[in-house]
């Protein structure tokens, strides 16, 4: 939802990322056709409006290879998000989660 998005992007903008937002996988899509030289890492939600996370993900994969991607889910990992972590995102954060445990999976990420 725009509220939890809204709040994500603050706290991340906060704590020192430069933070594209979308309200939809196509949007984001797009967004990253444009930027993906700029982009370190995206953050999906496993259910989003229009295209899911799933699909988001294979597409964004297409597009570059080794970006960087969390999904972030209300569903468990290992039961109704499986289809898409099992394409391999680089991280999984489980909601609900702390702004904290967020800003740590992206770094963890990130450094790797």
């Amino acid at each position: 939802d725009r509220y939890v998005l809204d709040v994500w992007a603050d706290f991340l903008t906060d704590n020192g990322f430069s933070v594209l937002t979308a309200d939809n996988g196509s949007t984001g899509i797009e967004i990253f056709k444009e930027r993906k030289d700029d982009i370190d890492i995206v953050i999906l939600d496993y259910i989003m409006p229009g295209l899911s996370g799933r699909e988001v993900l294979k597409q964004l994969r297409e597009l570059k290879k080794d970006v960087k991607v969390i999904v972030a889910s209300g569903y468990s990992k290992n039961g109704q998000a499986k289809d898409v972590v099992d394409i391999g995102p680089d991280g999984f954060i489980q909601k609900p989660s702390t702004l904290t445990e967020l800003v740590h999976k992206i770094r963890a990420v990130l450094d790797r």
